[in-house]
């Protein structure tokens, strides 16, 4: 599908103000803090559209001797809609994607076992900007230890421990979603504007609907799917690193390794998604249908829970020699499903080196 230009412009103020302050230095000679430094900062926002903001930052390292250092460090943030976000006419694009509306009458009518037998076929999305989407809200800290063992010269090992809280974040609630809450919806006597349908039903799709006791309707034009301020978001994780730097006769080896282990990544239902959940929990909704992008989304869709870079370089003079890898761990790709036996099989991407 074609992608259609997007312009916008918007005007943004900014001002930073930051503090280092060493409370403890070496030569204060106070037991178990060799140093002890604090920085606070804040910083000030104003975007056109999505209004204005103030965030504090505090952060600490704390120096126990030469082979241990403790940091840590909390923070407010925030993050402005994109131009695109504000701005977007509309992208289009065509997925596969069940019309659980047509497929219940089908149940019903006897035609499929039950939705998850539900043919996928194209649908159109529309997503669009909106110039009344507000700052995502943030708050952010991390905590962790610096090594750098004296009887070892050259190594540098880090651990930190960090943690996420997002609020409104932006995003689209999903088409399949959409059509989804259509489908409550209808069952409650009224419909989802933002799913588009022909004014006049097929005549077999009219007979289905008679034998099935609902309300009859036509195929999907297309599902409109604009950018919104959805509900919190909590991804918290560890990283780690390790570096050695090596002096040789035949040269200078430095070796890096870098793992991040991603803890949790959890997405709170917002007002619509609640309202499936909600339907699916009381069995007004049956159970297969899935509402994606809400809950434990870790192992999902390039969410993997481990990724590891290394490293190995060499150097003598003019002359030198390096090899890399990396590890991206497996996750689930919930656009790549299948049902067998009325069971939802997600594809699965396999973990690479």
């Amino acid at each position: 599908s074609p992608t259609p230009d997007t312009s916008g412009n918007r005007w943004v103020g900014s001002a930073f103000l930051e503090f280092a302050v060493p409370v403890v230095g070496p030569d204060m000679d106070i037991p178990l803090i060799q140093s002890l430094d604090l920085q606070v900062a804040g910083r000030y926002e104003n975007f056109e559209f999505s209004g204005d903001t103030f965030r504090p930052k505090v952060a600490a390292s704390w120096v126990v001797n030469d082979d241990l250092m403790i940091r840590g460090a909390w923070s407010l943030g925030f993050r402005a809609p994109n131009l695109v976000q504000i701005f977007d006419t509309g992208i289009r694009r065509v997925n596969t994607r069940d019309d659980l509306v047509i497929c219940q009458a089908q149940v019903e009518a006897g035609e499929l076992d039950d939705l998850g037998d539900c043919p996928g076929q194209g649908v159109e999305s529309v997503r669009s900007g909106s110039a009344e989407l507000e700052n995502e809200d943030t708050t952010q800290w991390n905590a962790g230890i610096v090594l750098t063992p004296t009887f070892i010269p050259g190594l540098t090992i880090t651990a930190d421990y960090w943690r996420v809280e997002q609020r409104g974040v932006v995003g689209i609630f999903g088409d399949q979603n959409q059509i989804a809450l259509d489908l409550l919806l209808r069952l409650q006597g009224s419909s989802n504007p933002n799913v588009v349908r022909e004014a006049n039903v097929d005549p077999d799709l009219a007979a289905t609907f008679a034998a099935s006791g609902l309300t009859p309707v036509g195929d999907i034009i297309e599902v409109l799917d604009p950018y919104q301020n959805l509900n919190d978001r909590l991804v918290e994780g560890l990283d780690f690193a390790l570096l050695y730097d090596l002096d040789t006769d035949i040269g200078q080896w430095t070796f890096k390794f870098n793992a991040a282990h991603l803890l949790t990544f959890t997405q709170e239902a917002d007002e619509q998604g609640q309202q499936l959940l909600d339907a699916i929990e009381a069995g007004v909704l049956p159970n297969a249908v899935d509402v994606a992008g809400i809950g434990d989304l870790v192992e999902q869709n390039g969410r993997p829970q481990w990724r590891f870079t290394s490293g190995l370089n060499w150097r003598n003079g003019n002359w030198g020699a390096g090899l890399f890898g990396q590890y991206v761990g497996s996750f689930d790709d919930t656009s790549a499903d299948i049902t067998v036996d009325g069971q939802e099989i997600l594809f699965r991407v396999d973990d690479i080196f």
